[in-house]
């Protein structure tokens, strides 16, 4: 059973796919990331607070102990952002995760966190492999659930005929962070559809002291 939380620490790092509101316990000397959400999806922010059971700050804060795993998870972003960062170079290392769920939730999350970059799965691949193939859509639930965008890479899971489907974030920064990957299913690639911008470097939000 996870220790309760006495209260959240959050800061903010603006990315090329938009802005993602990272939350974490500032308690430990070695804070983990608890969450990882869009901030334009301000319902999913608010609704971390709500599980976890703990007051979240509207705006970023400042904690001694925020600086590392900040700076980690800068580093992290930049690298999957960056479509040419993987072709010679190992990717940074994840900084701690320790996302709140239910344990087929965690279950699924673990499997899906180690889809590889540039390529995808779908659903009822995930279940087959958690050994419940009728479980397909407690599987789509659990990803749709998935509280760490981008490093728990749920974008990777899409529909057995190659459709999108849903994603947290939307469906352009799921194709965008497909595309950037290498990883947009062929039926979705079209000629006239315009690329994506190149990620910039992620520049974390000024903290509010």
């Amino acid at each position: 059973m996870p220790s309760p939380i006495s209260h959240l620490a959050r800061f903010d790092l603006l990315t090329s796919v938009g802005t993602l509101v990272a939350i974490v316990d500032p308690a430990p000397s070695d804070p983990a990331l608890l969450a990882l959400e869009w901030l334009d999806r301000p319902a999913r922010v608010r609704r971390v607070a709500q599980r976890l059971n703990s007051p979240l700050p509207s705006q970023p804060t400042s904690h001694p102990s925020l600086a590392h795993i900040a700076a980690r998870l800068s580093a992290v972003l930049h690298a999957a952002l960056d479509p040419h960062a993987h072709d010679n170079l190992s990717p940074p290392p994840n900084p701690p995760l320790a996302p709140r769920g239910t344990p087929f939730q965690l279950t699924v999350w673990a499997h899906i966190s180690s889809i590889p970059r540039g390529t995808t799965t779908t659903y009822a691949h995930v279940a087959r492999a958690l050994n419940r193939p009728d479980a397909v859509r407690a599987v789509a639930n659990a990803v749709a659930a998935n509280p760490i965008a981008i490093l728990i890479p749920c974008h990777r899971v899409i529909g057995a005929r190659g459709d999108l489907t849903g994603y947290a974030g939307g469906l352009d920064r799921k194709r965008s962070l497909l595309h950037l990957e290498s990883a947009l299913p062929p039926t979705l690639i079209t000629a006239s559809r315009p690329r994506p911008p190149l990620p910039h470097p992620l520049h974390p939000v000024a903290p509010h002291h």
